[in-house]
């Protein structure tokens, strides 16, 4: 199939319930633009360094940051990112503050949480979501829009996704989360009926 006919595949079963993050990482101008002109909207990219090398290249899109943010590139991911959705501690949301008003920014993000509590894996524990979200209101630069996930490499998601919905209804009335970003090329229609409204798919797409 063609990358077009997947992305057609894909919205239609998603059938709106959420918004669809095309996930970039190691594809080059000529594929993302293909994507863009099948009415992709929104990109994910993982890496600052693999980005720079192809930006100047891609149609207009939204941008997501969405892999592991070091210390060393939060300049650059507020930079080049409409949203960062991989703000993995209240550090490294600081950081992002004191970079986004040094650029005159509002920085959109979302927190990430390790539902699955993997010691290999980044984010927020789920009892500190509440402090993240309690920081992020404090700070000026900074727009939490919601959160987001990446559950455990495991045959059922579907008890992670759930938790990660009742951790996303807690607050969102309080601090006026609209997006909650879950499930990948794998999972994705589990995490759909489970609350997400928005996904992240790459290798469905790029096949």
């Amino acid at each position: 199939m063609t990358i077009e006919s997947e992305i057609k595949e894909i919205i239609k079963k998603i059938d709106g319930r959420a918004e669809l993050v095309c996930v970039t990482k190691g594809r080059d101008a000529k594929s993302i633009n293909s994507a863009l002109k099948a009415s992709v909207k929104v990109i994910g990219e993982n890496k600052i360094q693999d980005f720079e090398s192809k930006m100047e290249d891609i149609g207009a899109c939204e941008k997501h940051f969405i892999g592991h943010l070091q210390s060393n590139k939060v300049r650059k991911a507020v930079k080049y990112f409409d949203v960062i959705e991989s703000i993995d501690s209240l550090r490294v949301l600081e950081k992002v503050d004191s970079a986004a008003g040094e650029l005159n920014k509002v920085q959109k993000v979302l927190l990430q949480v390790n539902i699955g509590r993997e010691i290999q894996k980044y984010g927020l524990s789920p009892e500190g979501v509440g402090a993240g979200l309690r920081l992020g209101n404090k700070l000026k630069n900074i727009r939490i829009l919601g959160l987001m996930c990446i559950v455990p490499h495991v045959q059922t998601t579907r008890p992670f996704f759930r938790d990660m919905k009742a951790i996303f209804d807690k607050y969102a009335e309080e601090y006026e989360l609209k997006v909650l970003s879950m499930g990948m090329s794998g999972d994705y229609i589990v995490a759909l009926e489970e609350g997400s409204n928005m996904v992240r798919i790459g290798s469905s797409i790029f096949c």
